[in-house]
Parts: C-alpha cells; structure tokens; sequence
C-alpha cells in the first residue's frame, strides 16, 4: 500500500535542504516518537490497540539514510516501524523529499509503502479503518517535520551553501 503527505514550506528550497540535511539524525526521531503517540491514540479510538497503549512509547526506531539529490530534488531516505509492537500498526519503508517550489518556496513530502498486516488480509482488521490512521499519522510527521525545519532555518544554524 502508497501513502504520501505534502506541506509548503515558506522558505527557499536551498535554505530547507541545508536544513534537512544538517544533521537529520538528532532530530528526526524525536518527532517520529511524537507522531507515533498521535498513532497509539487513534489505534485506541479505533479499538485497534488497548488504551493503555497510548503512553507507552518508548524510544524512536526511526532509521534515516544518507541524503540524496537528484536534480533539484532531495531525498532522505527513511524506514519508520513502530517503537515496538503495534499491532496491526506496520513499517512505512519510503523517503522525506524535498523540492523547490518557486524562488522562495519548498514542498516537503514524506511518501511510503507497507504491507498490509495479517490482521487485514485475514480480516479482522479493516484495512480501511487502519489505512486512514496510517495517513493522519504520516500527517502529523509531515507536519513536525516541516515546522522543524522552518524553526531550524530560522535559527540560522544550517545556512545554504552556494
């Protein structure tokens, strides 16, 4: 299964990009950890995980690639299973992309595939049901990422080479 999220970003390309990739590693994590728990609450809601499951995150195992580019494009590449098990929750396997958007512009976008867990192929999971907290989940990551970046570029502490 393809899931994609998008954010425009008011700031130039090459001003996210330094951003992005100054040291992705000490930050990203972080924000998986914050959007997993936004995940165990709807998994909760949906009845798909047990409540208490909510609190319970523990550690980021969000895995980040080295940085490519290509053209006027970036990637980051990224593996994203859950902390622990998270059942029927699965591991997005995709990148953080960035591109230009006009001289003063950027759109970020995490884009992923993953397998449908047994619970959905053997249907006591609606894959529906869980295909839609996959997608708020990739959102609220996107988002993160994307005022992180913004408060990065602000900072002045990674700044666009020539």
């Amino acid at each position: 299964m393809f899931v994609r999220y998008f954010e425009m970003l008011p700031i130039s390309y090459e001003a996210a990009d330094a951003a992005l990739r100054g040291c992705p590693r000490d930050w990203l994590p972080e924000l998986a950890i914050d959007a997993g728990r936004v995940r165990d609450r709807l998994l909760a809601e949906a009845r798909l995980a047990p409540p208490a499951t909510r609190l319970r995150s523990e550690g980021a195992s969000l895995q980040v690639g080295a940085p490519l580019r290509l053209a006027e494009t970036s990637f980051l590449p990224l593996s994203w299973p859950p902390e622990r098990a998270v059942a029927p929750f699965p591991t997005l396997e995709g990148d953080l992309q960035l591109a230009p958007l006009g001289p003063t512009g950027a759109q970020l976008s995490f884009s992923a595939f993953y397998r449908r867990p047994d619970e959905v192929r053997d249907g006591a999971v609606d894959g529906g049901v869980l295909h839609r907290i996959i997608e708020s989940t990739v959102k609220d990551f996107v988002d993160r990422v994307a005022l992180a970046v913004q408060a990065i570029v602000a900072s002045g502490r990674y700044r666009a080479t020539a």
